[in-house]
């Protein structure tokens, strides 16, 4: 049996509407890995970002430190 023109073009519509639909969810997974590698990678850099806060913090106060130590030097010995 020979198909006729119309059930030719109807199933060429089925296909680009299957087309469409594996379009958008590919669209949406790439987003969804997106997602969770950006939310990964803020995990990871979350420690280092403490360290550093971390030695900046210890960092001022040592300077204070000193420089209390200096003042009291200077002031104790008049």
């Amino acid at each position: 049996m020979a198909r006729s023109r119309k059930d030719s073009t109807g199933a060429n519509a089925v296909d680009n509407y299957r087309k469409q639909i594996a379009k958008q969810d590919t669209k949406k997974s790439k987003e969804s890995l997106k997602n969770i590698k950006f939310l990964s990678d803020k995990k990871e850099n979350a420690p280092t970002v403490y360290k550093d806060v971390s030695i900046m913090v210890g960092a001022l106060l040592v300077l204070c430190l000193c420089v209390y130590c200096i003042f009291y030097a200077l002031l104790s010995t008049q």
